[in-house]
C-alpha cells in the first residue's frame, strides 16, 4: 500500500488555453487539457489517472508525465511555448503548505 505524504507542494491539474483576437475568444476556446487524463506523445502512451493515483505518482514518474504533457499540448496548440507563457503564480508545480502541510 502506497502512503501519500504531503511535501509542501501542489501539482496543477488542469491547464486553460484561451486564444483571443481584439479581446473576443476564438471559436473553440477556450480549451482545458488536464494531465490526469489519457494522452500520446512521441509514441509514449499515458493512461488516465484517478485523483489518488495522481497524487502517488513518484517526483520522477511526475515530471516524465508533465514534461510530455507539456509537449502534447504544445504539439496540439501550434506555436505555443507554454514556458514563455506560464506566469510563476501559475507553475504546474508549485509549493503551498496550506494546501498540502508538510507530513500530513
Amino acid at each position: 500500500m502506497i502512503v501519500a505524504v504531503n511535501t509542501g507542494y501542489e501539482r496543477a491539474q488542469t491547464l486553460n488555453i484561451d486564444k483571443k483576437v481584439g479581446g473576443v475568444s476564438v471559436i473553440g476556446y477556450p480549451k482545458n487539457y488536464s494531465i490526469v487524463s489519457a494522452f500520446t506523445i512521441s509514441n509514449r502512451s499515458y493512461p488516465s489517472l484517478t485523483m489518488p493515483e495522481f497524487q502517488q505518482l513518484t517526483g520522477i514518474d511526475y515530471s516524465t508525465r508533465l514534461t510530455d504533457f507539456k509537449a502534447y499540448v504544445e504539439a496540439a496548440e501550434f506555436g505555443l511555448v507554454l514556458d514563455a507563457v506560464t506566469s510563476p503564480s501559475a507553475l504546474p508545480y508549485r509549493e503551498n503548505t496550506t494546501s498540502c502541510p508538510i507530513g500530513a
